[in-house]
């Protein structure tokens, strides 16, 4: 049984072919990371019908993939600093740099295998390709929004 059908996560996934440029195992790091994100987050917060949901768009010669959770969101306080690297909000070194208003906020413990490096690495895996990784501004409580870009093969 996989984590997703364990945890009670649906997950929806746009079928869309677009010929882009792409390190595969790059792909499969920052996918890895969002999720692996999302199902942290989904499994121990207690929402109703957790759901991820990816879908693709064309648009300017780029392919954008729209990554969401219905989750509660990363706090307003949190955006400026998830794609710095060693920056957790589930607990880690990033604990010794936090604010105070940050730590208030911090809900779990910390976490040695938290390294905050998911995103950062993510981003830069994906400008690499000659993309970009960024998070949609969203109201708090109404999940994660990124979107994941990548040059079309002209």
């Amino acid at each position: 049984m996989n984590r997703a059908a364990k945890s009670g996560i649906q997950l929806d996934f746009e079928e869309s072919f677009s010929k882009v440029y792409l390190d595969a195992s790059a792909l499969i790091e920052i996918f890895s990371n969002l999720i692996k994100n999302s199902f942290e987050v989904l499994e121990r917060q207690s929402i109703e019908s957790p759901k991820l949901t990816i879908q693709t768009e064309v648009t300017e010669g780029m392919v954008h993939v729209h990554y969401r959770d219905n989750g509660p969101g990363i706090s307003k306080t949190h955006r400026p600093y998830i794609f710095q690297p060693f920056f957790s909000t589930k607990g880690s070194i990033s604990a010794v740099f936090e604010t105070a208003e940050m730590s208030e906020q911090q809900e779990a413990p910390i976490n040695p295998k938290n390294s905050g490096l998911g995103l950062f690495l993510s981003r830069a895996l994906a400008q690499e390709m000659g993309g970009d990784l960024r998070l949609v501004d969203t109201e708090s409580g109404e999940g994660v929004h990124f979107v994941f870009s990548l040059p079309l093969v002209k």
